[in-house]
Formats: C-alpha cells, structure tokens, sequence
C-alpha cells in the first residue's frame, strides 16, 4: 500500500516495487498516497496528461508481472453527504459525478480496481451534516451508490479502521454493517491501528458480513518519521488477504517487502530471521 503520509515515490520508485511484489509472489499495489493532491486534499481536480501517462505505463507493467493494481480516491474531508438524502435524485454537476468521473477515468488508465477512502476524518459529520442519518449509514450509501455506477465491485476504508477507534463513534461500524453491499470487501487495520499481531482481530467479523483485507501499519513511520523499523512481523503467517504499508523509503521498502514475502509464505522463521 502506498498509503502514507509524508512522502510521494517517483514513478521509477513503483516500478521497482512492482518488480519486487511480482517476485515475492504477491498480486497486489493500492495507489493511494496521502500527499496526492488529486487524491485527497483536492480530490476533485483531474489529473493531469503527464500523469495519467505515467500511470498508464505504470499500470501496463503491472499487468505484465501479474500485479493488480487498486486507485484509492480520498473524498471524505469536503465531500457534500446532503446531496444523498435522495438517492433517487439527478447528480449531475454533483460531488458524486466527479467522484464517478474520476473512478472512471483510473480505470481507463489501467487500475483494475477503484477504492473509496473515508480514513481519518475529523470526528465533526454531525456539525456539518446533522443526524437524521448516521455517519456510518451515508458512508454505505456513498459506496453502494459508486459500486452501482461502475457497475463492477469496489474496496472501501472506513472511518472507523481498528478496534481501538470505535469509542469514537461505538455505532459507526453497526450502521455502516447495515448499509454497505456485502460484496464490497473493506480494509481494516485490526485491534489497534498498528498491530502487533493479527492472531485475534475476530471482533470486526461479528459485526461485518463483509470480506476484509488486512491493512498492515506494521512498518509504517509515517507517525514517527525519525525512526524505522525493519524487523520480523509474526503473527501473519499463511494470511492471504493482507496489504503492508511501508514506509515511503525505497530502499528499505524493497527489504521489507522481501521480509514480509517471506513471513506470509511461512519460509521465515524466528530461528532463521
């Protein structure tokens, strides 16, 4: 996942990392870096010819070592919910037309799959929005809505993405569990936002119907930019629905990815690490 905060890697960066899943057996890259301005913070500006070219060569290579590769769009911070209240309604010229247009145009430029990204946002959906609909019930809306329009399935990260933030909001997820298309398969990061271990995360499943993927912070720094750390994740052997989200150093992205690789097709151990 590049999915960090703090740093953009260059287009030469990708494709060595690229190169690196396909050799480590892994079949998956999530395009969706927090300092995109396209993506998040001015989520509904077009991007531009010279990237859109980028990305199409680097979604070409992709294809060619057997790498999926999932767009993230980040509307959450600014997007108008009001305009959902009719779900019937006509939304052209809308929020929800250039979230569609931009889902739209990744996927003519290679992305096998889009991911609609609601993850840290303030706490404040009632202030703006009041409370006749819960948070956790537009956020389904908006992504039943998206899946219905590409007509093809979707990813989604929710506000709520560990155990540990539910006292945030304790009836985000029950809400949400109750709106969202069963089919759309959700990220989330586990007990705690960075987790030592996925050997207990069963909690989520009883409340969610919904296939989840495995969002890794396990090796992120972007909460602690001064340091970095490169040792053996345990607690993730044999786990097959699982994304690790670096660190944004290409360098040390490469050992990593070779360390993780290792870890969930079991050929590490503590004794040979």
């Amino acid at each position: 996942i590049e999915g960090y905060y703090g740093k953009l890697l260059t287009w030469e960066n990708r494709k060595f990392i690229v190169k690196s899943l396909h050799k480590n057996k892994m079949n998956t890259y999530f395009y969706c870096p927090k300092e995109d301005v396209c993506h998040r913070i001015s989520w509904r500006k077009k991007y531009s010819k010279k990237w859109r070219l980028n990305f199409q060569n680097f979604t070409k290579l992709s294809k060619k070592n057997n790498i999926n590769v999932i767009a993230g769009i980040a509307p959450g911070l600014d997007f108008n919910f009001r305009e959902l209240r009719d779900i019937s309604k006509n939304y052209k010229n809308s929020d929800f037309e250039l979230l569609l247009k931009k889902a739209i145009q990744l996927l003519e430029d290679g992305a096998s799959s889009i991911a609609l990204m609601l993850d840290d946002l303030p706490n404040d959906f009632k202030n703006k929005f009041g409370d006749d609909i819960s948070e956790g019930t537009y956020h389904g809306i908006l992504a039943n809505k998206l899946l219905k329009e590409l007509g093809q399935n979707i990813f989604f990260v929710p506000r709520i993405y560990a155990d540990e933030l539910i006292k945030d909001d304790p009836f985000y997820i029950r809400d949400l569990s109750n709106t969202i298309n069963s089919e759309i398969k959700i990220f989330y990061c586990g007990e705690q936002v960075v987790a030592k271990t996925y050997t207990k995360y069963e909690k989520i499943k009883k409340i969610l119907l919904n296939e989840i993927i495995i969002w890794d912070n396990f090796y992120a720094n972007d909460y602690c930019p001064r340091r970095f750390f490169i040792g053996l994740p345990l607690g993730r052997e044999n786990l097959k629905n699982i994304m690790i989200n670096p660190t944004g150093l290409i360098k040390t992205d490469l050992l990593i990815l070779d360390i993780f690789g290792g870890i969930i097709d079991g050929k590490f151990s503590k004794l040979k690490w």
